[in-house]
């Protein structure tokens, strides 16, 4: 691969994400109900990660391997306790009837999104650009990850967003570390 080719490839990974949030719900919001939305929007970005992956960039998304579920299952954890921990107070208002299959496949698709765009995509990319750096090729995936949630400003105060993406991008270094470990890229 060229160079020139691994950096479009890095710059649309950066983008994707953010630019689908943003432009996607107008276009989809005469046909779909607002409640399904975000859940709609994330099984799109996660299918755009997977024709790419497969039928486009030819990179082999190295997760959800029946190898290794245990320790897959095991790299879920944080992202359960950071959920837990910044939304305790709405889900401890909130009754268990509430949450239904709508808001587990939201969540599943949110982080099926992410996985494959950042991790799945972006680190194997940043890896033939770094020539194998591991630690850059980390940054790299993490950065995107943090810029992906600026589309959060629309919404929230800068200051929670800004501290939402030193917070997501420390998950981001996290996450990409385990991700290296379990899929030996």
């Amino acid at each position: 691969m060229k160079n020139n080719d691994i950096i479009t490839k890095i710059a649309i990974c950066f983008v994707l994400v953010p630019i689908v949030l943003i432009v996607l719900p107008y276009l989809i919001s005469p046909i779909i109900s607002e409640k399904y939305g975000q859940m709609t929007v994330d099984l799109i970005i996660f299918l755009v990660a997977i024709v790419l992956s497969q039928n486009i960039w030819h990179i082999k998304i190295s997760f959800l391997s029946l190898k290794k579920p245990l320790s897959q299952l095991c790299q879920l954890i944080p992202s359960i306790l950071f959920l837990l921990f910044t939304r305790f107070s709405t889900l401890s208002s909130m009754s268990f009837r509430l949450i239904d299959a709508r808001i587990i496949l939201t969540v599943l698709f949110i982080a099926l999104a992410e996985e494959s765009v950042y991790r799945g995509l972006l680190i194997p990319l940043s890896l033939v650009f770094t020539k194998n750096k591991q630690y850059t090729a980390i940054v790299i995936s993490g950065v995107g990850f943090a810029l992906a949630h600026l589309v959060n400003i629309v919404n929230s105060p800068w200051s929670i967003v800004m501290l939402q993406m030193l917070i997501v991008f420390a998950s981001g270094l996290l996450w990409g570390t385990l991700y290296l470990a379990d899929c030996k890229i």
